[in-house]
Order: structure tokens, then C-alpha cells, then sequence
């Protein structure tokens, strides 16, 4: 049954926005005012779209659960893809050609993983993010430029033969945090937040 509501959800979300809208308020879905949907591809369990929400034109995005609070947008071109959840909170943003990604549960990955941005944070284009453990960021917090790399997991090989294990852990970004061009974040990472 939840599959069928994910295909009819995808249907409509290809639709013009004002129409959209109405299908998605008229199915149950929490869809504030002056919400937009742009010509994209939305295939998920749960959505939230608070007022002045909005999701670009051309996104594939196949996750568990999309949030986004007030003027919380997700830009044009973005690949959200695996078992996880996004949550963007009051005028947070992903912005165009990202790319974020989990492997399948229990092949690759475990449990449950999330991305949060808080408010006016923001990922800004052509960024690579892994989910294989949820990465936060705090608020007033970007990650600028472009072709910068999160990753969530790694591997430690042994010092001879071909053994190795991997090492998960979770990202987080403090409040007020800034991330140029080109940057490699690993796994268990935490960047504190600005002293002000």
C-alpha cells in the first residue's frame, strides 16, 4: 500500500505546482501556502512542505522522508538517493547539482541516517555527501563553493595482507561554521561551532 502512495505521490509531483499543491493537500500531505514544485522526480514515505517551501526543477529524489520548514528550498538538479531522511529547517537550503547518497540497509548500511541543516544553513552546488551515518549542521552554517566531499564511512587496513574494517560516524557541523571549495570531511568528523 505505502508503495502505491509513493508512485501516486511521484505522478503528482510532476504535475504544474498549483495543481500539485492541491492533489498533495487533498491526499493529507502537510503542504503550506506559496509552496513550489518545480518538474522533478519526488518519490518518498513522508513529506512536509512548510510555506514558502520549495523543490527545483529536475531532482531525483528517492529517500525515506522530506522536511522542509518555512522557506526551506531544495535547488534544481539535486540527486537525493537511499534509505535516509532530510530535514531542512526554517530557510535552509540544498542547492543545485548535489549529490547525496546511502547505500541499501543491511548490504551497506544500518539503522537510521539523516541529513539536517538548521536554519539558514546551506549546501550550496555541486557537493558530494555520504548517509551511510547522518551529518547535522548547525545553524547560520554553509558549505560553499563547490565539489566538496562528506563521508560518513571508511576503512582502516591492516598494516600487511588484505584485512580491512570499516569505520562509520557521524558528521557534524556546529552553528555559524563555513566550508570552502574542494574540502574532504571524513567520517566522526565535528567542527565546533564559531565563538562569537
Amino acid at each position: 500500500m505505502l508503495k502505491m502512495k509513493n508512485i501516486v505521490l511521484a505522478l503528482i509531483c510532476l504535475l504544474p505546482s498549483p495543481i500539485a499543491c492541491i492533489c498533495l493537500r487533498a491526499l493529507g500531505y502537510s503542504i503550506g501556502t506559496n509552496v513550489k514544485i518545480g518538474l522533478s522526480f519526488v518519490f518518498v514515505d513522508s513529506l512536509f512542505l512548510g510555506d514558502g517551501a520549495s523543490i527545483g526543477h529536475g531532482c531525483i529524489i528517492m529517500c525515506d522522508s522530506i522536511t522542509l520548514k518555512q522557506s526551506a528550498y531544495i535547488g534544481r538538479l539535486n540527486v537525493l538517493h537511499g534509505p535516509f531522511s532530510v530535514i531542512l529547517c526554517k530557510s535552509a537550503a540544498i542547492g543545485n547539482g548535489n549529490k547525496i547518497t546511502r547505500g541499501p540497509l543491511n548490504d551497506v548500511s544500518s539503522g537510521r541516517a539523516f541529513i539536517r541543516l538548521g536554519e539558514l544553513s546551506k549546501v550550496t552546488a555541486d557537493h558530494r555527501i555520504d548517509l551511510t551515518r547522518s551529518v547535522w549542521f548547525g545553524k547560520y552554517s554553509t558549505l560553499a563553493g563547490t565539489r566538496s566531499e562528506i563521508w560518513t564511512h571508511g576503512y582502516v587496513h591492516t598494516s600487511n595482507g588484505s584485512d580491512r574494517y570499516r569505520i562509520d560516524g557521524t558528521v557534524v557541523l556546529g552553528n555559524n561554521v563555513y566550508i570552502g571549495s574542494r574540502s574532504l570531511i571524513t567520517s566522526g568528523v565535528r567542527v565546533a561551532a564559531s565563538i562569537q
